[in-house]
């Protein structure tokens, strides 16, 4: 054997270690599971939030009218143009 060369222990994982980070692991967990509850209950609060935040898109005057109308009333027709967002808007109020 070399004079250099010193034969290395393996590396064990230790309970007393990885304990502690798991149950950080866990917290933090629970911690954003919690908070992403929370704002998926904001946002079926609110679907003009949802549009903006999650969507990206700004609903025209005529469409927040709409989206007003559909969460008071479930049953709503609406008789516009064509080619004006209507499925758009009301797939994203069914998401």
């Amino acid at each position: 054997m070399p004079s250099g060369y010193r034969k290395r222990k393996p590396r064990v994982m230790r309970p007393n270690g990885i304990l502690p980070l798991w149950f950080r692991l866990q917290k933090t967990d629970m911690l954003i599971e919690k908070a992403s509850i929370q704002e998926s209950q904001e946002f079926s609060d609110d679907p003009m939030k949802f549009c903006e935040q999650v969507i990206g898109v700004k609903p025209y005057s005529y469409q927040a009218d709409f989206i007003r109308l559909f969460v008071e009333n479930q049953f709503t027709a609406a008789r516009w143009c064509r080619q004006s967002s209507k499925s758009f808007i009301i797939a994203a109020m069914l998401l």
